[in-house]
C-alpha cells in the first residue's frame, strides 16, 4: 500500500504541470508556476512533518516519564500506527485527484469556448 501511495505522489508532478501551463496564458505561466511551487512548499512541507509527528504521538502506549515530564516513547500501537500513516498518505492523494478531475471535467480550451459563443480576451500586450 505505501508503494501506491509513494508512486501516486511522483505520479502527480507531471499532470500538475500539464494543467497549469495549458490552463494559463504565455505570460502568466511563469507567475503560474511560481505560485504553484510556492503553495506546495507551503501547504506541504511546512506543516508535513508536523502532522506526521503528532499522528505518531498519538499512537503511543506508554511514554517514557522522568521527574514528573514526558519523555520518549517506549511502545506504540503497531496496528493504530499502520491505519493512521496509510490514511495520511491517502487522503491528500484523494483530494489532488478530486480537484484534478474537477480541472479536467469543467475547463475549455479558449478555442472550444470560442466556438460556444464565449468571449476570451487575453491581455497581449509586449
Amino acid at each position: 500500500m505505501l508503494f501506491f501511495i509513494m508512486f501516486f505522489t511522483f505520479m502527480n508532478n507531471v499532470p500538475s504541470t500539464t494543467v497549469l501551463l495549458r490552463s494559463l496564458a504565455d505570460q502568466y505561466r511563469p507567475l503560474g508556476m511560481g505560485i504553484q511551487n510556492a503553495s506546495i512548499r507551503v501547504l506541504g512541507f511546512i506543516p508535513g512533518p508536523i502532522l506526521f509527528g503528532v499522528v505518531i504521538d498519538s499512537t503511543c502506549k506508554f511514554f517514557e516519564t522522568d521527574c514528573g515530564s514526558e519523555g520518549s516513547c517506549w511502545e506504540y500501537d503497531s496496528t493504530k500506527l499502520r491505519t493512521q500513516m496509510v490514511l495520511l498518505g491517502m487522503i491528500p492523494k484523494l483530494v489532488s485527484f478530486i480537484w484534478f478531475f474537477l480541472s479536467w471535467w469543467f475547463f475549455k480550451p479558449a478555442a472550444a469556448a470560442e466556438a460556444h459563443g464565449a468571449h476570451v480576451e487575453l491581455d497581449n500586450r509586449e
